[in-house]
């Protein structure tokens, strides 16, 4: 895909999103409201730490971690549903999957935005990052999390690629998109 195929995309897909009726400005009029009430509330949230949720210690751990690990899950069952579609270059699937290529971004991105919510102030995410912060392994929880959400990808890339192998002989397997990504 070249930067030209890029930019026209993006262009035509912010052009598609200012177009509608009048229920459908009225409906993106609500949800900006909406953000515009949680942007606040989360200035507040940052501002004056956990105490202004109202709610316990173990409260808000449970809230935010519970919606981190709910999301990861809309994106894994995403991921699944989109690896087959490439996998086996099946065309009549791939124009579907593409809802679930975007809903797999849009859930990490949210579990993303709970797991630093999760930690109180933005400035301490780095602690997060191994080899550079201060990763308190094995004793966090996060930090158990992160190291095997980084490696689920990998993990289910070669379960993939060792299945994919296996029925090389009886499948329309495109190898192209298969092989590459387990050998480097």
């Amino acid at each position: 895909m070249t930067v030209m195929t890029l930019l026209r995309f993006m262009s035509d897909a912010v052009r598609e999103m200012f177009r509608g009726p009048q229920r459908y400005w009225g409906w993106l009029g609500l949800l900006a409201v909406i953000v515009a009430i949680g942007a606040t509330q989360y200035a507040s949230q940052l501002q004056d730490g956990l105490v202004v949720t109202g709610m316990s210690d173990q409260v808000s751990w449970g809230f935010y971690i519970a919606n981190f690990a709910f999301l990861v899950g809309i994106a894994a069952a995403a991921v699944l549903l989109v690896i087959p579609a490439y996998l086996f270059d099946r065309k009549d699937v791939k124009e579907v999957v593409l809802i679930g290529e975007g809903m797999a971004v849009a859930a990490v991105v949210m579990a993303m935005a709970f797991v630093t919510v999760d930690l109180g102030r933005p400035d301490r995410l780095w602690h997060l990052l191994p080899g550079i912060g201060e990763f308190n392994w094995p004793l966090s929880l996060l930090a158990w999390d992160i190291v095997v959400l980084t490696e689920m990808p990998e993990t289910v890339v070669h379960a993939v690629h060792d299945t994919a192998r296996r029925e090389n002989s009886s499948t329309n397997l495109n190898e192209n998109v298969a092989f590459p990504i387990t050998r480097g």
